[in-house]
């Protein structure tokens, strides 16, 4: 809802771009189904180096001709530490370990609870843009926090329920 909503808020959200947000949910989705099972079989490290050499082959032609000193000059600039080290924080934290810790929390919980749980992220995003200044308040965020919260529940409990009825 907050993906969709916000082309009549932000002038800048063009439907490309929203309709690519959307096309990316579908594919995490399959992708936390297809490396449950992997999960099991490797270690985090394994799956990691194949999965970034793999992106990274596939994402190096695409990307490289975006280098130049027109299209991204803050290679080609001097830019302060300080930048570098939030890129670097952000890269290793927001990528890397979440990464990393994706087929941990695969091998003990079901896709669905990890994507649940992934979805509270722009929950959390939008509380702390509008604690910031850097959004506004509107109807459609806390429809879609109840929407998620619920979600989460249901995801969570009905596993629970048939542990129960199993055993």
């Amino acid at each position: 809802m907050i993906v969709l909503f916000s082309w009549k808020i932000d002038a800048n959200a063009h439907p490309l771009g929203l309709f690519l947000c959307f096309v990316n949910i579908l594919f995490y989705a399959a992708y936390l189904l297809i490396t449950r099972s992997v999960s099991k079989k490797y270690s985090p490290v394994t799956m990691m180096k194949w999965m970034f050499l793999f992106g990274s082959i596939i994402c190096a032609p695409l990307a490289i001709y975006h280098f130049s000193r027109e299209t991204c000059p803050i290679f080609y600039e001097a830019v302060p530490v300080s930048a570098w080290l939030s890129l670097l924080t952000i890269l290793i934290f927001a990528t890397v370990v979440s990464y990393f810790l994706l087929p941990l929390s695969l091998r003990v919980l079901r896709p669905t609870t990890v994507s649940m749980y992934s979805n509270l992220q722009p929950v959390v995003t939008a509380c702390v843009a509008i604690a910031l200044g850097q959004d506004i308040f509107t109807w459609n965020k806390p429809v879609a926090l109840v929407l998620i919260a619920v979600g989460v529940y249901l995801v969570t409990t009905s596993r629970a329920k048939d542990d129960v009825v199993s055993k």
